[in-house]
């Protein structure tokens, strides 16, 4: 019943915060008004081909980083369209190999087993990627002071009962993908664990994270019908288990 109440208690929070992060991704477009101060630098400066240039690429980095984040802070808020189709999750858990592969830092022992490539369920391809890169990403800055380590990730298919189902609240039982992804880096404190999907929260320094990854990533598949687990323990690494329903 605790585990079941925790697990409410995350959706009923990232529902809550969706309108707030709606209004800062508005907030925070309008900030990008600040390009401008660039462009005003060019036009004073027309005759300096290379002081321009500067100015140029200054403005196409910082409108490319607003729209990225603004596009990821919309996805939270629920204000963005998911448009999720049925796909074989198998497959394209696979093809995300090529994308993970350039994350892996010398030392990381990289695997990927996928055991089901014919099941469906319901997602957006591209955000399912999204999603998974993001929780690679994170593995990969929980061993970034480890000597070496291992990063996992494994699709299997799961008949699923109410009793496996029982820390969430609002699950039927049937067949479930369950995609996992696993490392044994740093770990995460209890309150760390209770709090990764918050919006903002982060574990990192000031400057290297936003806090909104793993909100985004609760958001792509819950409003998929997929549901998320955490174990973690300090020292003793992390693993992440989304829970997909099968279609079809």
């Amino acid at each position: 019943h605790r585990q079941a109440a925790e697990h409410l208690a995350v959706k009923l929070k990232a529902d809550t915060f969706g309108d707030l992060a709606s209004n800062i991704a508005h907030e925070f477009n309008n900030h990008l008004g600040g390009a401008s101060g660039f462009a005003q630098m060019a036009l004073a400066n027309v005759g300096d081909e290379e002081r321009v240039r500067n100015c140029l690429e200054e403005i196409v980095e910082a409108t490319d980083s607003g729209a990225r984040q603004i596009a990821r802070i919309m996805v939270f808020g629920q204000q963005q369209l998911l448009e999720p189709e049925p796909i074989t999750v198998g497959q394209h858990v696979a093809d995300c190999e090529g994308l993970i592969r350039p994350l892996i830092s010398p030392g990381i022992e990289f695997s990927l087993e996928v055991e089901d490539v014919v099941s469906k369920a319901l997602l957006s391809p591209g955000r399912m990627a999204e999603a998974i890169l993001e929780m690679c990403e994170n593995a990969m800055h929980a061993m970034a002071e480890t000597d070496g380590g291992r990063l996992e990730v494994r699709l299997v298919r799961r008949e699923m009962t109410k009793t496996d189902l029982r820390t969430f609240y609002d699950a039927e039982p049937g067949p479930y993908l369950c995609l996992s992804i696993s490392d044994n880096g740093s770990g995460m404190s209890e309150k760390s664990r209770r709090n990764i999907f918050d919006p903002l929260y982060t574990t990192q320094d000031i400057g290297e994270g936003g806090g909104l990854g793993m909100s985004v990533v609760y958001s792509i598949l819950s409003r998929s019908g997929g549901m998320l687990d955490v174990k973690s323990e300090p020292g003793e690494g992390t693993t992440i288990a989304a829970y997909l329903p099968v279609i079809g």
